[in-house]
Formats: C-alpha cells, sequence, structure tokens
C-alpha cells in the first residue's frame, strides 16, 4: 500500500463555536493560495472541499505552471496540499456546502455532513 500526505488527513473535528475568519470553498490552486494568504495575515480560514486540487487534479499533464515544465495534476496537487499543510490551516475534505445562510454580521454554512459552520466571510 502506498502511503502520501493525500491518504493521511485526519478528519477535522468542528467546534461550533469557533467563528471563523473566512470559509474557501473548494480546493484548487487559487483556493489554497488564498488559505495561504489569509493564515499569513494572522486570519483564521478554513478550505473546504469535495476533493483536492479542483480541475487540475483531473490534469493528466500541466505545462503552463510557473515554476513546472511538464508536472501531473495530481503530483501538482499534492505540491500544494504539502504546501499548505506545512502550516496550521484547517481543510475538511469529501465534504460540500449544502447551504449558505447571511446572518448578520455573518455567514452560517451547512455542510453536508449536516454540521454548521460559521464566518466572517466566504
Amino acid at each position: 500500500m502506498e502511503l502520501n500526505i493525500m491518504s493521511l488527513s485526519q478528519p477535522l473535528a468542528l467546534d461550533p463555536n469557533v467563528l471563523w475568519d473566512s470559509v474557501i470553498i473548494e480546493g484548487g490552486p487559487a483556493w489554497y493560495n488564498a488559505a495561504l494568504y489569509l493564515h499569513r495575515k494572522g486570519l483564521r480560514p478554513l478550505l473546504i472541499m469535495k476533493e483536492r486540487g479542483g480541475q487540475v487534479s483531473l490534469t493528466n499533464e500541466v505545462e503552463n505552471y510557473l515554476g513546472f515544465k511538464h508536472i501531473h495534476g495530481t503530483d501538482l496537487t499534492e505540491t500544494f496540499h504539502n504546501h499548505v499543510s506545512e502550516f496550521e490551516i484547517d481543510m475538511l475534505e469529501n465534504t460540500t456546502v449544502e447551504k449558505i445562510e447571511k446572518l448578520e454580521p455573518l455567514f452560517r454554512l451547512t455542510l453536508s455532513n449536516n454540521e454548521t459552520v460559521n464566518t466572517k466571510t466566504v
């Protein structure tokens, strides 16, 4: 059995009392980057994704991504995930957002596992 960072993830236990600074929905390159920069600015983001990497993870070969001449989409996704995993950025995988409610001054998101998340921004 091959083990890598993609197979060793631990599920995140959600605390319903936490107010996230921002929730980022899906897990493509731009979303990983947004989570990283929010964290670096001292904010607490939560990344919610159905699967890692978004569209790029389904791409056989990526030839136009800065820093890589040729890379398989799943390898690029693993590179993104490894980079973001070096920081304390919370991620929920295999999860979708089913409902977003605006409750001034925050948002409440209902997830596919019926849990809810409160956040300042989406």
